[in-house]
């Protein structure tokens, strides 16, 4: 069986595309490149425009892996008239379900793995005749870098990405008081760590990793949505402590709850002053997450629910 490589860029989920698409080809997928023609790509712009499908696939008749972290759309991802496509995607959201929709039944995709759970049970009632696969996000923990103890690490309390404000506003000035290291975007939409080596290195001298789900970071984005994001899985296996809200799905997937889920800001404080403390939790999550979080433990389950859907993996 095929994949789609594609060769996303970016510091954060870019690497969990490439991540699993290595595995794909570890396990025996073969990975299939798109031309890059001239001619191609303007067929591909002319498709955009006029919101047809573009992808020229010489194995029309053989199902293809896709994997993609945003909702598929003729003018920024690959779509067939003929292709067996098997998606795995991200960032299935609430307010785009219509376009995912429209895209399943135009690509007639009769297996489909989504991150999100919630987005699974939806799909899965709308079109009961295919069959959607919750299959979450996951991490290459020896991408990660984890060798510090929680009370060797000199950032208190790392918050990346878009905050959560309800949070913010109010830990701020209690971690301020204190005197402690809280760093966060200062400016909305401003990138902390500019590169990956940069991300890996923060992660691994930071004490508190502040996970909220999109649901609350974002909700304009992900309507009704709660799923697990890359941020957790890339926090446990760097060995920092969670500290925000645990979706369903984390604590289902773990078998317990490894997220310390406060509201009140001297809580924070309290648990860095005592972050020693917290460092067998830290080390049960990465013990954990070897076992259900990775990239490895993703692709034995893809190749599971291939072979029972009645297709060919390697």
């Amino acid at each position: 069986m095929r994949f789609l490589r594609t060769n996303p860029h970016g510091v954060g989920s870019a690497y969990e595309v490439v991540g699993i698409q290595r595995e794909l080809e570890r396990r025996g997928f073969e990975p299939y490149d798109m031309p890059t023609y001239r001619w191609l790509d303007l067929c591909g712009r002319a498709a955009g425009r006029l919101k047809i499908n573009i992808l020229l696939n010489p194995f029309p008749t053989e199902p293809m892996v896709v994997i993609g972290g945003y909702v598929p759309d003729a003018t920024c991802f690959p779509k067939s008239l003929s292709t067996r496509f098997i998606p795995y995607f991200f960032d299935c959201w609430e307010p785009a379900f219509p376009r995912w929709e429209s895209f399943f039944k135009r690509n007639r995709t009769q297996l489909a793995f989504l991150t999100a759970r919630d987005a699974v049970m939806h799909f899965q009632r709308r079109l009961p005749a295919r069959r959607f696969v919750w299959l979450p996000e996951s991490v290459d923990p020896a991408a990660q870098k984890c060798d510090l103890p929680l009370a060797n690490r000199t950032i208190d309390v790392l918050e990346l990405g878009r905050k959560y404000d309800a949070f913010h506003d109010r830990v701020t000035p209690a971690l301020a008081k204190e005197g402690l290291t809280h760093q966060f975007e200062k400016v909305k939409g401003e990138i902390i760590f500019s590169t990956r080596d940069e991300l890996v290195a923060g992660l691994a001298t930071s004490r508190i990793s502040v996970c909220f789900p999109q649901s609350l970071t974002n909700p304009s984005r992900c309507g009704n949505v709660e799923t697990v994001t890359l941020r957790y899985f890339e926090s446990m296996a760097a060995r920092c402590l969670l500290v925000g809200k645990c979706p369903l799905e984390l604590r289902d997937l773990f078998g317990y709850n490894p997220v310390i889920e406060i509201d009140n800001p001297p809580d924070v404080v309290d648990i860095v002053r005592k972050i020693a403390e917290y460092q067998t939790l830290v080390d049960r999550n990465y013990q954990r997450l070897l076992e259900v979080g990775t990239h490895t433990a993703r692709v034995e389950t893809l190749i599971q629910e291939i072979r029972i859907s009645g297709l060919s993996a390697p």
